[in-house]
């Protein structure tokens, strides 16, 4: 604890100053900004931070670990704890880890993110403007971290897109100072970030120290083959293979994605769709 407050200030300090502290709690303050969950004990001063990932995505159980290894650095147990059931919401269940109540994790609120004790960031804008101050590297590994939490791959807009409310003017700064070109506009009621897949691969977007699901279908998309006019013979054929099994557009995008290497757009699935209806 002593070497943590030398590095980085006090538990209670108004603000860190930027270039402070390891990339890894960089990455780890966007998942605070993002999904994770900040909890303060009841009549305490001290908090926990509690992590849930989808089952659907076993990559997912290896990037919940490397998350708890972000939060052990600062000295805060953390441990798996039991599996949350499925549940309408969320059918597959979900990996999950608790950490120690800890005055490193308040700290990390109040004076990483700014934000007071009853403030949650689904709805209050964290005070982290200094991050614009910070190395590069450390920038994008904050970046990384919300990406990794709140970011997904649409293919549909070979896109990366980042759920930002209610710090969508901050993450766009972030960005810009990447050099990194990003839209914003509302998604399902959500104000979101995007940025090309060509870009997001560019900057690594996604953690380059552990093989996510996003980061996998990122890779792909922007590796795969794509045919702008003339389809080889052999991708008429396959088309056509899966339209006869009933598969819709979508299910034949990400076929042809996953398992031939070969992104075709939407619309020209769907027309392909509509005439073999005919």
């Amino acid at each position: 604890m002593l070497k943590l407050c030398n590095a980085l200030g006090l538990p209670g300090d108004d603000h860190v100053y930027p270039g402070r502290l390891p990339k890894r709690v960089y990455y780890l303050l966007g998942w605070l900004v993002g999904d994770a969950v900040k909890q303060f004990a009841s009549g305490s001063q001290k908090a926990r931070i509690g992590i849930g990932l989808c089952k659907k995505h076993t990559e997912n159980l290896a990037l919940g670990e490397y998350v708890s290894e972000c939060i052990k650095i600062l000295g805060v147990p953390i441990g798996r704890i039991a599996d949350e059931p499925p549940r309408p919401s969320e059918p597959h269940g979900a990996y999950r880890w608790l950490s120690s109540y800890s005055l490193v994790v308040s700290w990390l609120k109040t004076a990483c993110l700014g934000l007071a004790r009853a403030e949650l960031t689904s709805y209050v804008p964290v005070k982290m403007d200094r991050l614009l101050a910070a190395p590069a590297e450390f920038r994008l590994w904050f970046l990384r971290g919300l990406a990794d939490s709140d970011g997904t791959v649409n293919l549909r807009n070979k896109a990366v897109f980042i759920v930002t409310s209610p710090n969508t003017d901050l993450v766009r700064k972030l960005l810009d100072s990447m050099g990194c070109h990003n839209t914003a506009g509302v998604s399902k009621g959500v104000w979101v970030v995007a940025i090309s897949a060509a870009e997001a691969a560019r900057i690594q977007i996604f953690n380059p120290e552990v093989l996510t699901h996003r980061r996998k279908l990122l890779e792909k998309l922007c590796s795969a083959s794509t045919f702008q006019r003339h389809w080889p013979d052999w991708l008429e054929t396959r088309v056509e293979g899966l339209l006869s099994q009933g598969l819709g557009a979508k299910s034949i995008r990400d076929v042809l994605l996953n398992e031939d290497r070969v992104y075709v757009k939407m619309k020209t699935l769907k027309r392909k769709w509509g005439n073999y209806q005919r």
